[in-house]
């Protein structure tokens, strides 16, 4: 479930909030074309300015927030808006999508379930580039794995197409994942409906509303993400 975090009232545009027990930020830069892969976890933000090669599409990783001299470092590398990163890190924003100048930002949010009728959130921003693109988690996970092995294998059209073809591929990676907490929960719906005839209980009201909220929040972070996809078909018309 998310925190708001939130500047003060009247605070300058741009200012960060970061939660005392952010992780410190993890960064990984992943290059490739058709014939070759470059991996490299990154400790000094200025190696990412190889993130403009332009033979070469950048994918650049970071999860956690814990440190601002490193994630605004970032942001001056790639000439970030204040707003963007502001946007970035001060979670939770409401799922959207907007530009700025020759950049995409785009905000949503990952899905996973723990098990027990618990469902985690977790934001997600995307920003697009000529030829890269940078993602940012807010903690340490590997809900964006499976599109590292796509890149490592070479199969299909991910080594072979652009940075905008990796942004939908990672987006589309995060899409997926709601469908098999849907699965979840359907299959947790299904064993509730016989217990429901067999054995009627005040833990069973509890299950059942947990279920609720489930689907609550899950509504809530899928509704605004396909008004966010919309205005992206509509800024292409």
């Amino acid at each position: 479930m998310f925190k708001k975090r939130h500047p003060k009232v009247g605070a300058r545009p741009g200012t960060l909030v970061i939660a005392e027990d952010a992780p410190s930020p993890k960064i990984r830069m992943v290059s490739f074309n058709p014939d070759d892969v470059r991996e490299e976890e990154v400790d000094d933000p200025e190696t990412l300015r190889g993130a403009f090669d332009e033979s070469m599409v950048t994918w650049i990783d970071v999860q956690g927030f814990g440190d601002e001299t490193t994630i605004r470092k970032i942001g001056e590398v790639f000439s970030l808006h204040p707003l963007v990163i502001e946007d970035v890190v001060n979670a939770p924003q409401r799922p959207k999508a907007e530009t700025y100048e020759d950049q995409l930002l785009l905000i949503v949010r990952a899905v996973r379930s723990l098990g027990d009728g618990v469902t985690d959130l977790e934001q997600v921003s995307i920003i697009l580039g000529r030829n890269y693109v940078l993602t940012f988690q807010e903690r340490y996970g590997d809900v964006l794995e499976p599109v590292l092995g796509r890149i490592r294998s070479g199969k299909g059209l991910m080594r072979r197409r652009g940075a905008d073809y990796l942004a939908y591929a990672i987006f589309d990676t995060i899409v997926d994942a709601y469908y098999l907490v849907l699965e979840d929960i359907g299959d947790g719906l299904e064993q509730l409906e016989d217990v429901v005839v067999t054995d009627p209980s005040p833990d069973l009201l509890k299950r059942l509303n947990r279920t609720k909220n489930q689907l609550i929040n899950l509504r809530r972070s899928i509704w605004p993400q396909r008004e966010a996809v919309n205005s992206l078909i509509r800024d292409q018309n």
